[in-house]
C-alpha cells in the first residue's frame, strides 16, 4: 500500500480480514491521504509518528485497536484534521 501515493482513503473497518501488528513504515509516503479508517482492527503499537507527514489529513479514525502510548506531538501539524477518534485504545494513554 506504501507504493499507492495518490491515494486518498485509506479506510478497512470491521473486516474478517482485519489489520494485525504495527501501521507499517510503508504508510509513510502516502502523504495525499485525506481519510485514514482503521477501526476494529488489531493493529498495536505506538501511533507512529510519520502520521505528521500526511498533512492533507481531515480524518484519522482509529478506535477499537490496541495502540499504546501516547497521541504523538505530530498530530499537531494536521492543519486540516476535522474528526480525530480514537476511543476504545485501553493502553492509550
Amino acid at each position: 500500500l506504501g507504493r499507492l501515493t495518490s491515494l486518498t482513503l485509506l479506510s478497512v473497518e470491521d473486516s474478517p480480514n482485519q489489520l494485525v501488528g504495527t501501521i507499517p513504515d510503508e504508510y509513510a509516503g502516502l502523504t495525499k491521504l485525506e481519510n485514514f479508517e482503521v477501526r476494529n482492527n488489531k493493529l498495536n503499537g505506538p501511533i507512529p509518528t510519520f502520521i505528521g507527514l500526511w498533512t492533507k489529513l481531515e480524518i484519522l479514525y482509529m478506535p477499537g485497536n490496541d495502540f499504546t502510548g501516547g497521541i504523538p506531538t505530530e498530530v499537531g501539524l494536521l492543519t486540516r484534521l476535522t474528526s480525530l477518534i480514537l476511543g476504545l485504545n485501553p493502553n492509550l494513554g
